[in-house]
């Protein structure tokens, strides 16, 4: 099967390597695993080019090496073809190669792909984006700029960063005014975030999440109403903990194929699959049902 392995060498794993010696190491363990790969260690700003090409030339199975920017993009170029789709964990919470039970060590993970079977998962869209976890406004992504300031400012880890971003935002939520339409209802909320799930999760986002489902064909719809910022705090801490979502009871859970979400303001900001956009409202969300081929470990 003709295969290649592209790495973001800026990945949080990849990190004050060098390339040269990252491509001889994953040649190496590649040729050991049974996969006979191209292997591109690239800046981000290629990495749509490379695919791109990697695309038109027939390559049968791409693997993918990074964070969750790097696999976001490789999903918004793969999904709907026929090609496969592999991951290789080097970013930092690696929440979707946990989820498929891929090795976090890159050597063992190569030999677990390599003998991994093909599936077909669903993949989220909102307004022509695709993702591949979660799309969230209001606290997620404001959560994620304040982290982004305090790694540049002190150089925290994105681990620290994320935890001392997430309680300064809760500690002063945003407030959220949204109109939400599907084919099971209309309602306004005031609300200070809403999470949108590709398929429905055992337990909250933030702890290494596990979704029950990969290919159910659903979005997860999950908000809360206007509360107090103690409450939301104590959900936060529950969330970081991985409590499971039907033990907080200040949570609003829909599962749809497709909604709508309408504002009053003149955009907003999303957080999809860790990443920071602003989009024009209204938001279309919908769940395109096994459009992803992706190589999962067999049981």
């Amino acid at each position: 099967m003709k295969t290649a392995i592209i790495i973001n060498r800026y990945a949080g794993s990849m990190l004050g390597k060098s390339p040269i010696d990252q491509a001889k190491k994953l040649h190496r363990w590649a040729h050991a695993a049974g996969l006979n790969a191209r292997i591109f260690v690239i800046k981000p700003k290629w990495l749509k080019t490379i695919l791109t090409r990697l695309i038109n030339a027939d390559f049968e199975r791409i693997i993918v090496g990074g964070g969750d920017g790097t696999l976001n993009t490789a999903v918004n170029l793969l999904a709907g073809t026929s090609i496969i789709f592999g991951v290789l964990p080097l970013g930092t919470f690696n929440q979707f190669a946990r989820e498929l039970g891929i090795p976090l060590d890159i050597e063992q993970a190569l030999l677990v792909l390599a003998k991994a079977e093909a599936q077909s998962i669903d993949v989220g869209e909102i307004n022509g984006h695709l993702f591949l976890n979660k799309s969230s406004i209001g606290i997620h992504p404001r959560a994620i700029e304040i982290r982004e300031q305090y790694r540049r400012r002190w150089g925290w880890s994105k681990a620290v960063a994320v935890s001392i971003a997430l309680f300064k935002t809760v500690w002063r939520p945003p407030k959220l005014r949204l109109k939400i339409t599907s084919d099971k209802q209309q309602q306004i909320i005031v609300t200070p975030f809403l999470l949108v799930g590709n398929n429905s999760y055992e337990s909250e986002f933030l702890a290494f999440p596990k979704r029950i489902a990969l290919n159910d064909g659903l979005l997860s719809v999950l908000y809360t109403h206007r509360i107090s910022r103690f409450t939301l705090l104590k959900m936060a801490i529950q969330a970081l903990f991985g409590k499971p979502l039907k033990q907080v009871p200040e949570l609003a859970n829909i599962t749809t194929s497709d909604f709508y979400v309408e504002s009053r303001r003149t955009y907003l900001k999303l957080a999809v699959d860790g990443e920071v956009y602003k989009m024009k409202p209204p938001l279309h969300f919908k769940i395109h049902h096994r459009r992803l081929r992706v190589l999962i470990p067999s049981l």
